[in-house]
């Protein structure tokens, strides 16, 4: 059912060969889907809310008008009242840890003095307005409004407007053709995890956080690398036996037969090759000592260390936001923090005798770039000498 290789059956392209064939292909935004997407946002931008509601009728089959935009406070009192004591606690419980580790993210202003007295610094001032989307469609996922808001909120966010919309290919493409004007996080893909896993893992355990990921949906990637054959063979005869228990069976069997694998590699150096090549978005290091092969994992989106932190944790209760890179975007970007809803402002305050012991190198710069008015700015007020100017 799940794909099962060996580096050793590829030779010396062992590695090379194994990242090909289980490298995700970019996703082809049709012409179609593109001029869509673009006709969508065109109606937005010139007619507003107007637009929202008709296409809201065209595409969800739901009649609103614009006083139904905002949810009313009786209908969020009602569903308040809706929780029951369970999901109240682990919800109210989830909130604090997410709250609790995203302030320690909180970025500072600071100011530093040099040697000629002016004053250099950086101010942080968080995003005046956020809108953050929890994916509607297949499931729905609470978890997403607090790994989102709740950052946003610490950063000190004063305005947070929340929609539900399907996180599909269409709104991936509506992100990016706002990009610019707007900023946005990142353009999400399908769910991903890699398993690394020594012989002490176990195998039903190794199962279960890869079915954990495929139930999410069909495109979902769940991969384990290992160098202990024994329990490669043990995690792929373990799945079926577990997906008959889940109720989205369907939906994890298609991810595990389309786009799972399970890997024996020669060792573990290898196999952290290779997830360092997947940059998958979640990486667990289900080994004897994960913090020993920790320097050694450069691209992931969120790291999960030892057999008893199972990558649940991270999409529900343990604090960092559950919104991480997808698609080896691990390269180069990071999960949702708080430093996603600040700015920074650099400061800068020369004195009169700063600027006077810039005047030299700030004439040559200037004149190896053929600026002549960047030198005069600066020569006129140092010529000066008006003591005491701002």
């Amino acid at each position: 059912m799940i794909r099962q290789l060996a580096t050793a059956d590829f030779g010396e392209r062992g590695v090379d060969a194994v990242v090909q064939a289980l490298a995700r292909p970019a996703a082809a935004a049709t012409r179609e889907a593109l001029g869509r997407v673009a006709d969508i946002v065109d109606e937005v931008r010139r007619h507003g809310d107007v637009a929202l509601l008709e296409l809201t009728k065209r595409f969800d089959g739901v009649a609103l008008s614009a006083d139904q935009l905002r949810v009313p406070e009786a209908e969020w009192a009602e569903a308040e009242a809706a929780v029951g004591g369970a999901l109240r606690a682990a919800l109210i419980e989830a909130a604090r840890r997410i709250e609790s580790f995203h302030r320690h993210q909180l970025p500072r202003s600071w100011w530093v003095r040099d040697e000629h007295g002016s004053l250099l610094g950086q101010q942080v001032t968080p995003l005046d307005r956020v809108g953050c989307y929890v994916p509607g469609g297949t499931a729905a996922y609470p978890s997403t409004v607090l790994m989102t808001l709740l950052p946003a909120r610490v950063a000190g966010v004063r305005e947070l407007v929340v929609v539900s919309p399907p996180g599909n290919i269409y709104v991936a493409l509506a992100k990016r053709l706002v990009f610019g004007e707007v900023g946005i996080d990142t353009i999400a893909g399908p769910s991903e995890v890699v398993v690394i896993a020594d012989a002490g893992a176990a195998a039903a355990h190794v199962a279960a956080d890869l079915l954990a990921q495929a139930e999410h949906d069909v495109l979902a990637r769940p991969v384990c690398l290992t160098d202990a054959p024994g329990l490669a063979a043990e995690v792929a005869a373990e799945i079926p036996r577990q997906l008959t228990r889940l109720p989205r069976a369907a939906i994890a069997a298609a991810a595990v037969r389309d786009h799972g694998a399970v890997v024996v590699t020669k060792d573990l150096a290898e196999a952290v090759e290779i997830a360092n090549r997947l940059a998958p978005e979640h990486l667990e290091l289900a080994v004897a000592d994960p913090f020993a092969w920790l320097p050694a994992v450069r691209h992931a989106g969120a790291i999960f260390l030892g057999r008893h932190t199972p990558e649940v944790v991270g999409d529900y209760l343990a604090g960092p936001s559950h919104v991480l890179p997808t698609g080896a975007t691990a390269r180069f970007a990071s999960g949702l923090s708080v430093e996603d809803f600040v700015k920074r402002s650099s400061l800068i305050h020369y004195s009169p005798a700063g600027l006077a012991a810039a005047w030299p190198h700030l004439a040559a710069l200037a004149a190896a770039e053929g600026l002549l008015g960047h030198a005069e700015a600066a020569r006129r007020r140092v010529e000066a000498r008006v003591e005491g100017a701002e």
